[in-house]
């Protein structure tokens, strides 16, 4: 993933902390978006959990390797704590000896890439104690998610309420998300997901790519690009492969295997002739796929969890200009004008095919200028713009 970093000769003394739940490598999200399009700018020090101590016993040695410091660029590090260095619950005392030493090597890599001014990034509310740990200027929380995952609303966590009042700068990513939680911090900015624009439209004008996986998967082509997971309607899925034989159902991305409730559904639709899981796919290559496709969807079940979420393939989609067939969320109402709402399995099955059919030149471009406006690089310079002048104030 080394192409993903721009590389500067003169990166800001200013750097980034960032505790992440995921791996550099994993799935792409928010984190590994945001991060790399602030790379250019600051240095970034990428660090994940340690592993639990039964994980750490029975690592194999590949694994063992791709644990400690990666240098994808002379200012973006990552660091997962070594396999000697795992979560010990059960025994406190040898959980806080293996704590100060994580602590302490973090300190170290900082001072190794030369930060003057640190500003902790914080995605995920599970990180919270992280807080006052590293003498950071500036403390950052950036909710993308409703991370309670609930289908009924819940309320604020503690850990989360406070996190939120003791942060700097609060971002949230949806107007939804905003109103239930933004009256905690008034330093509290709605920043939505956004895309890759110049990379999704330079892959959408290519009309030479060939994808062999598509050459026996006839067309119209109805798909989804993203995690296969509990939030998704597959029920409904599996009703529209049912009633229309004539549409190949094309699902691009990998299956939640922890999403147990899903995985009778999932069985089924695999036995479905018009339905192709074709797994997951490099960040990069999504375009392509999605550029096979002549409808795209965005199928979520509604419950208090989807209330709160702003799709991160919303302009992923529209990007490539492609007609999409959505669930009629609350953050997606905005965009009305460029989406077909669908609801339940004769409603979807009808509007599938008003989008396949009625799709033209002047709505593709209507499509592409939403996208346009909702860039990556509008959000990068939205959040630099927040944290520099808080850092500026501090000096």
């Amino acid at each position: 993933m080394k192409n993903r970093i721009r590389v500067i000769p003169n990166p800001s003394d200013i750097g980034i902390l960032t505790f992440v739940h995921l791996s550099w490598d994993d799935y792409w999200m928010p984190d590994q978006h945001i991060m790399s399009r602030l790379a250019p700018h600051y240095k970034i020090l990428w660090v994940t959990p340690p592993l639990h101590w039964r994980s750490a016993i029975h690592l194999g040695g590949s694994g063992a390797s791709s644990r400690g410091v990666r240098k994808l660029s002379p200012s973006f590090w990552t660091y997962a704590p070594e396999r000697y260095l795992p979560t010990v619950y059960r025994s406190k005392g040898v959980e806080g000896l293996f704590d100060k030493i994580r602590v302490k090597r973090i300190k170290s890599l900082l001072s190794s890439m030369g930060i003057k001014q640190l500003v902790l990034y914080i995605f995920n509310p599970m990180f919270a104690s992280q807080v006052g740990r590293f003498n950071e200027q500036l403390v950052c929380y950036h909710a993308y998610d409703e991370y309670t995952f609930s289908e009924i609303d819940l309320p604020i966590s503690t850990a989360e309420s406070e996190l939120i009042k003791k942060s700097d700068v609060v971002l949230m990513h949806s107007k939804t998300l905003c109103e239930k939680k933004g009256k905690l911090n008034p330093e509290t900015y709605y920043i939505p997901n956004g895309v890759d624009f110049d990379h999704y439209r330079r892959i959408s004008e290519e009309s030479n790519i060939i994808l062999k996986e598509f050459d026996s998967i006839p067309r119209p082509r109805i798909g989804y690009v993203g995690y296969i997971k509990s939030q998704l309607d597959l029920a409904l899925l599996l009703g529209i492969a049912r009633k229309r034989k004539d549409w190949s159902i094309v699902l691009v991305g990998p299956v939640n295997t922890n999403h147990l409730e899903i995985q009778e559904t999932v069985q089924l639709l695999r036995q479905e002739n018009n339905v192709h899981f074709l797994g997951g796919k490099r960040p990069e290559d999504l375009p392509k796929y999605i550029n096979k496709l002549d409808v795209c969807l965005m199928c979520y079940r509604k419950t208090a969890y989807t209330k709160y979420i702003y799709p991160l393939k919303l302009h992923e989609y529209l990007a490539c200009g492609k007609p999409i067939v959505a669930t009629c969320l609350d953050n997606l109402r905005e965009f009305e004008e460029v989406l077909y709402f669908a609801d339940g399995l004769e409603d979807w099955i009808e509007k599938i095919e008003k989008a396949y059919t009625d799709s033209t030149t002047e709505l593709e471009v209507r499509r592409i200028g939403v996208a346009k406006e909702n860039s990556w690089e509008a959000r990068i310079e939205a959040i630099r713009s927040i944290l520099e002048s808080k850092l500026a104030g501090r000096i």
